[in-house]
């Protein structure tokens, strides 16, 4: 069966009409690349979409990538992984009002973007957030939180639109740890039955303070357009939602602030109406959004994606919990997870057994039983016979996040 797919593009003015098969629909090139003026900043992300009816990709590899400065230098980029390809000279960035395009070679094909050119930001005046409880009738919220709000200044030579990305970092307490981690070990025989249970006892110098961090997955956009004068003021750009325990101590976001074009913000807005829809596009093939990359060889290949060139400024904020206000606070508390301890009863398994089929039988159930429990294992002691009188292993258990912080992150 075959499908006629017509999208309405606002970067291009027109009506870009695809006629596609379900079975085999060809593997699109998707690029994904910027220059910035931060050094070490700038990459490219290559790829190939999957068929119609899987949404997988494979990493692109085997390309050649160039950044053209002015149409007279060449910026070689040279493979890493997962797609990307970063600069060749290791302090390159780009610079202010100076005009770049991307060239591919790849397959026998030549790629190449329109040129772009790189403009000024709006410089961060100030970070700060806002709570929001309640909704302007008077109702809690469904999503408790603090808005991150970015105020900036004035420069009506600045761009008007804005890309954001955000990385969380806060502290994380493992609230029963004792900074050593107990792994059972069971021994197998020859035919991979278990017949002897040994555990490994590792030290460390801390399990129970952790600074967890989190780079934010979303598309953030915010522009002046439309404004008397080009300034933010308590613009709200990321919501820190209160219905969690990465309040509980202390917390702080930086904010990456991209200066980006027109075209670039029309984009990526397109690109979150999609992805944050349920319909048809998405749900099938993310990938019929046309962008700035031309195949040269073949015009009428079609090429997913957006090279674009842009300007950083960045400002991290910080919030205690003891800046929260009571009601806050309550709302945080109230979503602390549980550390449970919870000591289980092994009969017949004395730590120093002797293998025989009756200890075999009692080990697998062992096993099966931690592992339904997944939890981490805090203590095991053994004692000559529980109250019926057989000899039995006591082990102490707790969640993960109770006894390893690193389960929160690095």
């Amino acid at each position: 069966m075959r499908k006629i797919l017509v999208i309405f593009l606002v970067l291009a003015s027109c009506i870009n009409s695809y006629d596609f098969n379900q079975e085999d629909s060809p593997g699109y090139l998707v690029v994904e690349g910027y220059v910035s003026d931060r050094a070490g900043d700038s990459g490219i992300k290559l790829s190939r979409s999957g068929n119609f009816q899987n949404k997988n990709f494979e990493w692109v590899s085997n390309a050649e990538v160039i950044v053209i400065e002015n149409e007279i230098d060449e910026h070689p980029f040279a493979y890493h992984d997962k797609g990307w390809y970063r600069p060749v000279e290791e302090n390159f960035s780009g610079e202010n009002e100076n005009s770049y395009r991307l060239k591919i070679l790849l397959e026998g094909q030549v790629y190449e973007s329109d040129l772009v050119n790189l403009v000024s930001s709006l410089a961060i005046d100030s970070l700060s957030f806002k709570s929001v409880l309640i909704n302007q009738s008077g109702d809690q919220v469904e999503n408790p939180r603090l808005e991150l709000q970015i105020t900036t200044n004035i420069d009506e030579n600045a761009s008007r639109y804005y890309i954001y990305s955000f990385e969380e970092t806060w502290r994380a307490v493992a609230w029963l740890s004792s900074d050593r981690t107990i792994t059972p070990k069971f021994i197998y025989d020859e035919n991979n039955i278990p017949i002897y249970l040994e555990f490994e006892t590792r030290e460390y110098d801390n399990l129970t303070e952790c600074w967890p961090s989190n780079n934010v997955v979303g598309i953030n956009t915010t522009t002046t357009e439309g404004l008397t004068r080009n300034q933010l003021i308590n613009v709200p750009i990321f919501p820190v939602s209160l219905e969690s325990d990465r309040l509980l101590y202390r917390y702080s976001v930086l904010v990456n602030q991209y200066a980006i074009s027109r075209e670039a913000h029309y984009y990526f807005n397109m690109v979150k109406e999609f992805s944050e829809s349920s319909g048809f596009l998405y749900d099938i093939q993310p990938g019929f959004i046309a962008g700035n990359i031309h195949n040269k060889s073949t015009p009428d290949e079609n090429v997913i994606g957006i090279f674009y060139a842009a300007s950083h400024t960045s400002a991290r904020i910080f919030k205690s919990f003891s800046e929260l206000s009571s009601q806050e606070k309550s709302i945080v508390r109230g979503h602390l997870p549980g550390c449970e301890f919870i000591e289980y009863e092994y009969p017949d398994i004395p730590i120093n057994s002797v293998p025989d089929a009756e200890l075999t039988e009692h080990l697998l159930f062992l096993k099966d039983s931690l592992l339904q429990e997944a939890g981490l294992v805090i203590s095991y002691y053994d004692s000559e016979e529980n109250d019926d009188g057989i000899p039995t292993m006591y082990i102490e258990l707790s969640d993960y996040h109770c006894v390893d912080c690193r389960v929160y992150g690095s």
